[in-house]
């Protein structure tokens, strides 16, 4: 378990990078007012990922550098829409109960199959507090930096929570959902335009392009220490743990970043790259959980917590399988790598395992 772990965190990570620079593209031409193009989705995709691959080459202090700018920043935005979202929604309580569905008449027609498809779709979210252990060997204070992971994993969860509530409360699920096919990528954007105005919502969007750029830095700094790692535990490649005169796995960070291009050309939209993503994790958590819970002696745990983890994750990943199948069987592509990801990282732990036992 611990090898399919670590083989489905890389592409897992690789997956959510797709998403993270996607992302990144649709808002960079919405903010540009230049109208979708996949063609110009892929030329920013290629440019971005070219921009943070040259960061990270140069090492891990200039990449931790920009992150924290990055955050502060988007951060700070994040919460001014919050503030004046929430104000703007308590200015007309009664159209806010029903955008939100808390109003009698409204209630009954709440989607409750799919608030529970969308929880399984925004686990993929919770991926990147992983990604600070990853990079602990590198860390002067590693106690003190993993006790902060405990602080971000709260202060994150508010403010999704928030920025949810605000957008929701402004304009309603089908105001954020839209009528075109590209409408609810840009939903944060559409919803700051209610009540920011057309420059508040270029501040939004702003904030939206430090998020994604640096959710996406993080993450390839992370993955290619795990990449880096477990190819010197011999897991993978010997040639993916080499390492620059900047201390860095420049192999690692090439290929991972590499392959994220490669990806987000071939799935051609958020939403089939998030149910990669997520299909990915609901297995790492229902895992990760699985372990907690047979190690609850040795950590002195409540075993609750991992059962519940277990439970939901498990139920996760069949709400996932159900959609792919009848639901965007359209998306050929999205169905093809989940198969192929799934089918590589059970080759890789049988050849791992083989090899081990070969060499006994």
């Amino acid at each position: 378990l611990g090898l399919l772990t670590g083989v489905l965190l890389i592409f897992g990570y690789i997956t959510s990078m797709a998403l993270y620079s996607y992302t990144f593209s649709v808002h960079f031409l919405f903010f540009l007012n230049i109208e979708y193009n996949y063609f110009l989705i892929i030329l920013i995709v290629i440019f971005l990922f070219t921009i943070f691959i040259l960061l990270n080459l140069k090492g891990v202090k200039e990449s931790a550098q920009i992150q924290n700018l990055l955050v502060l920043v988007k951060v700070i935005i994040l919460i001014v829409f919050c503030v004046f979202g929430i104000r703007f929604a308590l200015q007309d309580i009664n159209q806010m109960t029903i955008n939100i569905g808390l109003n009698l008449e409204t209630s009954g027609n709440i989607n409750f199959p799919g608030i529970i498809l969308g929880s399984s779709l925004i686990i993929v979210s919770y991926q990147g507090f992983q990604l600070i252990t990853y990079a602990s060997y590198e860390m002067e204070d590693k106690k003190g930096g993993l006790k902060m992971m405990k602080w971000s994993l709260i202060i994150s969860m508010i403010i999704y929570c928030f920025v949810a509530l605000s957008a929701v409360a402004v304009i309603g699920v089908s105001g954020l959902i839209g009528d075109g096919p590209h409408d609810a990528e840009i939903a944060i954007g559409n919803a700051a335009l209610n009540f920011l105005g057309k420059y508040g919502m270029l501040i939004v969007l702003i904030g939206v392009l430090l998020s994604t750029a640096s959710a996406l830095n993080a993450t390839l700094l992370g993955s290619s220490r795990l990449t880096y790692m477990m190819s010197m535990d011999k897991i993978l490649p010997k040639s993916l743990s080499k390492i620059s005169k900047n201390k860095v796995p420049y192999v690692a960070i090439l290929v991972i970043g590499f392959l994220s291009v490669i990806l987000t050309i071939l799935t051609r939209g958020a939403q089939s790259i998030a149910g990669i993503a997520a299909f990915i994790f609901a297995q790492i958590f229902f895992i990760i959980n699985f372990a907690n819970y047979k190690a609850r002696r040795e950590t002195k745990s409540n075993f609750i917590i991992p059962l519940i983890g277990m439970s939901l994750s498990a139920l996760f990943f069949i709400i996932l399988i159900i959609y792919s199948i009848f639901f965007i069987k359209y998306e050929l592509v999205s169905i093809i790598s989940m198969i192929i990801i799934e089918c590589l990282s059970w080759f890789f732990v049988f050849h791992i395992n083989n090899k081990n036992n070969d060499n006994k």
